[in-house]
């Protein structure tokens, strides 16, 4: 696998950690292979049969949750990471119909889950430093060099990105922070055009 390919995964990643409840059937249907499609519809249940939030909630927060500590994570919270996206028609508990259905699925059920989320997941835990949160909005985000501090992400409704924004603020800034200046010079330069 490219790092090309690597980085479009982990861009995918910061897209899921953005997602909102409205977004997700675009989501589902431009990035089908990213996750099993039936656990999006998966909630665990706890022990009398009563469903909690759906999964992929859950997991969202708990991604989020690693993107503001960087990645910078121990075992446990990459596993639990890890362990919650799977094919719910892979577990016994559920295919029996017995309850509680778990959040987290066993080793078995998962050897055959290698999908673009874990290795996202995966990739990120390795390169650390690709982990952003945007300077403007703070959304969840992954740097393609080291010293981004803006997503692309569109914002507004003449879709510009953070970056594109950033910089036409600071462009007003330095305008109006000069534009004294700059008016006194170019009067100087007009009377002295109009002297000659």
């Amino acid at each position: 696998m490219t790092l090309r390919d690597k980085l479009r995964d982990a861009q995918t990643l910061a897209g899921f950690a953005n997602l909102t409840a409205k977004e997700v059937d675009y989501f589902r249907t431009n990035y089908p292979e990213f996750v099993p499609q039936k656990w999006w519809n998966y909630s665990p249940t706890n022990d009398d049969g009563r469903p909690k939030d759906k999964l992929w909630i859950t997991n969202q927060s708990w991604l989020r949750e690693a993107w503001i500590n960087k990645f910078d994570i121990d075992q446990f919270r990459l596993m639990r990471l890890l362990t919650s996206v799977f094919d719910p028609d892979e577990l016994f508990e559920v295919s029996l119909r017995a309850h509680p259905w778990p959040t987290f699925a066993d080793i078995g059920a998962l050897q055959d889950t290698v999908t673009p989320y874990w290795r996202a997941v995966l990739f990120l835990n390795e390169q650390k430093w690709r982990v952003r949160l945007c300077e403007r909005c703070k959304s969840p985000f992954v740097a393609g060099h080291s010293k981004q501090k803006y997503c692309g992400e569109q914002r507004g409704e003449d879709r510009e990105t953070c970056f594109d924004l950033v910089r036409k603020e600071q462009k007003q800034r330095d305008h109006l922070k000069h534009r004294n200046a700059r008016n006194r010079k170019r009067r100087k330069e007009y009377a002295k055009s109009r002297n000659v």
